[in-house]
């Protein structure tokens, strides 16, 4: 989201399939291989639920040295393609993904902002931000054919249940095994996301990030504390941190993947 070597640019690492359209963006941790990156990429092409792809990205070093490590690790066969440095005329698709993303990502900025005041891009809920976008493009855009992504990959609709970004609520985490249900608590987070391979509900806390099933609003006046969302903690690399600090995000451009399933075709 923004220019490269602006201040306020949050690295984003994006994916798109180009037979069902779905996105997936995440914030970049570190330029390069780094083994949460390859693990977010591979679980990603898994649940696109393709067995061969073409991958294609740009020429920068970071990314084919990410996408060569994909190569390898992921279960799938990948034939790596590269974009024409400087021609964005041929990445069409990628270029439109980007745009949709941003507009998300800029909707929601200005969401927060009317709910909590002007949230600067390196606080901890961006990253969260980041990938709720995707998710929200994924199961609620339409496209030429009137069609949702999600609808084209699973062949339905997705119905859950899905509550503001940043709003606060009420929630149950998942209990442990082991556990009476007597022990369980409703404790007060701030609603982050939807897992996608689980549909459970993100919940962040001063804590860190928890999971869970079952989520309840709270009172109007209630739901937008600046206080408890910025004393949150956790990201989407490191949950539950067990130090107070949460992890620098670097400053680097945008980049973005685009997966196809052409290569079923040779």
């Amino acid at each position: 989201m923004g220019k490269e070597g602006e201040e306020g640019t949050i690295p984003m690492l994006a994916i798109k399939d180009a037979h069902s359209k779905v996105v997936y963006d995440m914030v970049v941790t570190e330029k390069g291989v780094n083994s949460y990156m390859v693990n977010r990429v591979v679980q990603s092409l898994d649940l696109l639920g393709h067995k061969r792809i073409i991958l294609k990205s740009d020429q920068e070093p970071a990314i084919v040295a990410l996408c060569n490590e994909v190569k390898v690790k992921w279960g799938g066969d990948i034939i790596p393609e590269r974009s024409i440095v400087k021609d964005s005329s041929g990445n069409g698709m990628i270029e439109s993904g980007i745009r949709t993303l941003n507009g998300q990502i800029c909707t929601m900025m200005s969401s927060l902002a009317e709910h909590y005041g002007e949230i600067g891009s390196n606080h901890i809920c961006i990253a969260w931000l980041v990938e709720h976008a995707a998710f929200l493009c994924t199961m609620f855009g339409i496209g030429r054919d009137g069609k949702e992504p999600y609808k084209l990959l699973k062949g339905k609709s997705w119905h859950g249940v899905v509550y503001e970004f940043g709003e606060g609520v009420q929630f149950k985490p998942i209990r442990p095994k082991g556990r009476y249900k007597l022990d369980d608590k409703v404790i007060s987070g701030i609603f982050l996301g939807i897992g996608r391979k689980t549909g459970e509900y993100l919940l962040g806390t001063i804590t860190g990030v928890y999971r869970a099933r079952d989520v309840y609003r709270r009172a109007v006046q209630e739901r937008w504390d600046r206080a408890y969302l910025d004393s949150m903690v956790g990201t989407p690399w490191n949950m539950v941190p067990v130090a107070e600090d949460p992890d620098p995000i670097p400053r680097v451009g945008p980049c973005l993947l685009y997966t196809s399933d052409a290569a079923d075709d040779l």
